[in-house]
């Protein structure tokens, strides 16, 4: 099997929207939905390991869509178009 690797940051998640009043995990989430829209055609239906230096991420994947906040469901409800796992 192939590997790629991408790398999407913070920094280049700033330049897309005002991040006032995002929490952290929330920003790091974002990067996540940011780097899955950017790459769509390389990464739809395909298996894409998120690494991630934010253990909250690894718990919002894991907790059921409806016990998150607006907001992270609506950036989680972007991301089930992809075959996502976290590592």
């Amino acid at each position: 099997m192939n590997e790629h690797y991408v790398r999407c940051s913070n920094e280049h998640v700033r330049k897309a929207f005002a991040e006032t009043r995002y929490a952290q995990v929330e920003k790091k989430l974002f990067a996540i939905v940011f780097a899955c829209i950017k790459f769509h055609q390389y990464i739809y239906a395909r298996r894409v390991v998120v690494q991630s230096d934010h253990k909250s991420i690894e718990a919002i994947f894991q907790k059921p869509i409806a016990t998150t906040t607006p907001r992270l469901q609506r950036m989680l409800l972007r991301l089930l178009e992809y075959n996502i796992t976290d590592q």
